[in-house]
């Protein structure tokens, strides 16, 4: 069995972040991320609590790219488990555990993400 380990930020898309923007830039661009991020995870974490699976699917598709494009490979993985979960045929909604490690892991992201602007 191959196990893929997801770092919460990928050093390599941080890397060429760096190489294309001066300091300025670069801690502009991930303030903006995580000033976002911040914003969202409170909405997604309100439509998570109270069962709004199509709401849910619609946030977890907005900010699964943006956050996939700055290299938040973790949390882009659990929103693309979740989105594909409540996307299928037959809708399967997350438990209990798949909402806490998703919730953890907008926590951790925003986290790494606000290093970034130091």
């Amino acid at each position: 069995m191959v196990q893929i380990i997801f770092k919460i930020l990928n050093p390599e898309v941080l890397k060429a972040f760096r190489e294309i923007m001066d300091v300025s830039q670069y801690k502009a661009l991930f303030s903006l991320a995580s000033s976002e991020l911040g914003k969202n995870s409170l909405l997604l974490k309100s439509q998570l609590l109270n069962l709004e699976w199509k709401k849910v699917q619609f946030m977890l598709h907005k900010m699964k790219g943006s956050m996939g494009s700055l290299g938040c490979d973790l949390l882009f993985q659990k929103m693309m488990m979740l989105e594909n979960q409540l996307n299928g045929f037959q809708i399967t909604v997350p438990d209990k555990d798949q909402i806490d490690i998703l919730i953890e892991t907008l926590d951790l992201t925003l986290k790494a993400l606000k290093a970034e602007t130091y």
